[in-house]
């Protein structure tokens, strides 16, 4: 086997699964905090957060470009040059999604604990000097040469969506400043769980059409997009964003109504009639895990909503309405931290 520039032969590449990969958040102070166990009585540290990831695509990425140029006639021949000749090397972009199942896991160690009170609080607080915070995420895709360590995370978008006869789904969007690649072997693998799904639930719409029930509902989403932008500084040498900073916030979502709710739909329609909103949306599920790790639950309290005029359609299958809705939670409630949610 040829060496390039005398370096030691590769060995052949094994045909390496997914599956014993990892993916774990380092959130700020996770490191440092000590958290008694109920169950042992002992103090640990609350350390990175190893999460039952069913997809993950975080990943280094960069373009290169080949621009189109005016040229003159190649010598000696009279015919023009038909091929691109010069090219661009892009910045780097850090990103990606990452999905996982909510869990109701009975922690007996703090590697264990479900990780989605913490990501929606560092999605949506911005009282840390007025900016998002950041945190690091680590990431093993299979083999060890393929451990890196993203750094400085910033979580671009949060959704959290439920279907029914389903599980309940987070989905992040992550940009990050920087990678490295690490030899970290992670910590033992999470115990098994059942997850959140369709019937632990609860999802109210409340507002002066009434209350809609979550029996009423065949599917919701709701998306926080903090849309991140980068920005770059001339003559850093370093293909990087010098910052990566969020932008004014978008709340949104959609709700699957079986048949037509008249109440909402009516509403709705008469939007412009009201001067302001005061609907909301409650969801969230409870937990019957005890131990101090687990998650006892979240209930998110989305204010100031306003619903779109349904979409509905003819088909063979069931009758359902879509009603997608839009929050606009910019009053003096709302200026404290978590900032758009009351979880316990």
């Amino acid at each position: 086997m040829p060496l390039i520039n005398n370096a030691v032969a590769i060995p052949v590449p094994s045909a390496d699964m997914g599956f014993p990969g990892f993916v774990q958040f380092e959130m700020p102070g996770q490191t440092d905090a000590l958290v008694l166990s109920q169950s042992t009585g002992t103090l640990s540290q609350r350390g990175r957060t190893q999460i039952r990831a069913s997809a993950c695509n975080l990943q280094l990425k960069q373009d290169i470009e080949a621009p189109k140029q005016a040229k003159s006639p190649a010598f000696p021949f009279s015919s023009p040059y038909m091929d691109k000749m010069v090219h661009i090397v892009k910045p780097e972009i850090i990103e990606g999604n990452i999905e996982y199942p909510v869990s109701l896991s009975d922690a007996a160690s703090p590697e264990e604990f479900d990780p989605t009170v913490d990501l929606w609080n560092i999605s949506v607080d911005r009282t840390y000097q007025e900016r998002l915070r950041s945190f690091n995420t680590y990431v093993k895709y299979s083999a060890p040469e393929s451990t890196f360590k993203y750094k400085d995370c910033f979580v671009n978008s949060f959704s959290i969506s439920c279907e029914q006869q389903d599980i309940m789904k987070i989905n992040v969007n992550l940009w990050a400043k920087n990678r490295e690649k690490t030899s970290f072997t992670g910590r033992k693998f999470p115990l098994n769980s059942r997850v959140v799904d369709w019937h632990d639930i609860f999802c109210n719409l409340r507002g002066q059409f009434g209350v809609v029930e979550g029996r009423w509902l065949r599917s919701f989403r709701i998306n926080v997009s903090n849309n991140l932008q980068r920005f770059y500084t001339a003559g850093s040498n370093l293909l990087k964003a010098q910052d990566i900073t969020p932008q004014l916030r978008d709340i949104s979502g959609d709700i699957i109504l079986m048949g037509r709710h008249t109440w909402l739909a009516e509403h709705a329609r008469n939007n412009a009639e009201h001067c302001s909103t005061d609907s909301s949306i409650e969801v969230g599920y409870s937990s019957p895990c005890t131990e101090i790790f687990a998650a006892n639950g979240f209930e998110l309290v989305i204010p100031n909503v306003l619903f779109y005029v349904e979409e509905i359609q003819i088909s063979n299958d069931i009758f359902e309405s879509k009603v997608r809705w839009m929050s606009l939670p910019a009053d003096k409630s709302m200026h404290t931290y978590p900032t758009i949610s009351g979880i316990f």
